[in-house]
């Protein structure tokens, strides 16, 4: 079990109820819930879950239903595999909900313009990978440096 070889919280990402690993610290839900599915949740403890949000009118309805039902970890993402997120949306988005984090399309030569809108914290996959699956060391390495400043 990975728990006993990190210090830091393991997150287990989720597509649906299937696949919940109720070992990990947390659990991304990355898709849309409908109310059921909301409601269910909220019986595990909203505290265990970050909920994905796209960043997309859409997504700015589902914030509402995700805040009401007393979820408060939140990942804004692209509403689409492959499409950098917006970040004017992005902005519009945290300025409602400050502490979430921020995905979409990050890599090392944009990362400065996700920082700049000063997000609770990052989620960088596919713009660090090599290939799909393989992230880079070399990328990984990069956006450290980019946000502690040195370009």
């Amino acid at each position: 079990m990975i728990r006993t070889k990190v210090s830091r919280p393991v997150v287990s990402v989720a597509i649906n109820h299937d696949n919940l690993d109720l070992k990990a610290d947390l659990i991304q839900v990355h898709r849309i819930l409908n109310d059921d599915e909301l409601e269910r949740l909220e019986t595990m403890s909203t505290s265990r879950f970050i909920l994905y949000v796209p960043v997309s009118e859409e997504g700015r309805i589902y914030l509402r239903k995700v805040v009401s039902h007393g979820f408060d970890k939140v990942l804004f993402d692209s509403p689409r595999r492959g499409l950098r997120t917006s970040l004017q949306l992005a902005k519009e988005l945290l300025d409602v909900f400050p502490d979430a984090g921020l995905a979409g399309g990050i890599n090392p030569e944009n990362v400065v313009d996700f920082v700049s809108l000063n997000p609770g914290w990052l989620d960088v996959s596919s713009g660090v990978e090599e290939y799909p699956g393989k992230k880079s060391r070399d990328k990984v390495m990069k956006i450290k440096e980019v946000i502690k400043g040195g370009v």
